[in-house]
C-alpha cells in the first residue's frame, strides 16, 4: 500500500469585515488608545446598546478577543500594525 500526500499553495480566504464589525473594532481601538480598559469598553458597549457580532452582551473577554483576532487578521493580510 502506498500513500501519497501532496499539497499545493494555500490560499487563505479572509472575508471582509461587515460594516458593524468594522465599526466595533474601530471603536475598540480608539477607546483603547485613550486608555480605556477592556472592562470599561464592555460596560460602555452594553450601556449604549451594542451587542457582540454574535448578538450577545459584552464582557471584557469579548473585547480582548476581538482585539486579538483583529491583530491576527492583520498579520494574515500582511498589514501588521
Amino acid at each position: 500500500m502506498t500513500l501519497v500526500v501532496s499539497s499545493g499553495p494555500v490560499t487563505l480566504d479572509i472575508r471582509p469585515l461587515s460594516d458593524y464589525q468594522q465599526e466595533l473594532i474601530s471603536s475598540v481601538l480608539s477607546l483603547r488608545s485613550q486608555g480605556w480598559t477592556d472592562r470599561q469598553i464592555a460596560n460602555h458597549f452594553n450601556e449604549t446598546g451594542y451587542l457582540t457580532p454574535r448578538g450577545h452582551r459584552w464582557i471584557p473577554q469579548s473585547v480582548f478577543s476581538m482585539r486579538s483576532k483583529y491583530q491576527i487578521r492583520l498579520g494574515r493580510l500582511g498589514e501588521v500594525q
